[in-house]
Order: C-alpha cells, then structure tokens, then sequence
C-alpha cells in the first residue's frame, strides 16, 4: 500500500513475490488471536503516524513491526512446515 501509494513499481513488485512466498507462514502467525491484535495495534500506529506526517515516528513504527514479524515468522514456521509435509 505504501509502495503504492509513493508509485515505487520497483518496490511493488518486490513486495508482491515477498508477500506469496510468506503467505502461508503469516497466515499461521495470523490464526494467534493475540499476534493478530498486535498487528492490527501495530498497522494502526503506523498509518497514524503517516496521517499526522511524522515519518520518523512511522519509521520507526515499522522497523519495529518488521522485525517483530520476521521473529515471528521463524517461531511458526516448524508449525507450517509440518502442516504443509506431515500426513
């Protein structure tokens, strides 16, 4: 959405084969009720933040998110691997 709205077709389309192949992965991540308040919470302070025109405080908002993700991420990925290859 922001890469749109900032008309980076680079940026988009990096995003977009970033997104398919994490999909399945933050899907699960998405299935924890709390994990999903969070980011909501977090998707929420960031557009804030962009609203107000404070791009320092959305910056950082959003590294923070990203790496909360990515940790995550890796947390459930042993969960998607075996839904994905178990019987």
């Amino acid at each position: 959405m922001l890469a749109r709205a900032a008309n980076n077709d680079e940026r988009v389309s990096l995003l977009t084969r970033i997104n398919t192949n994490l999909y399945f992965i933050r899907r699960i991540n998405l299935e924890i009720e709390e994990r999903r308040q969070e980011t909501f919470t977090e998707h929420n302070s960031l557009i804030d933040e962009i609203i107000r025109g404070n791009a320092a405080k959305a910056e950082d908002y959003l590294y923070k998110h990203l790496t909360v993700s990515a940790n995550q991420a890796l947390e459930v990925l042993p969960t998607g691997l075996l839904r994905i290859y178990s019987d």
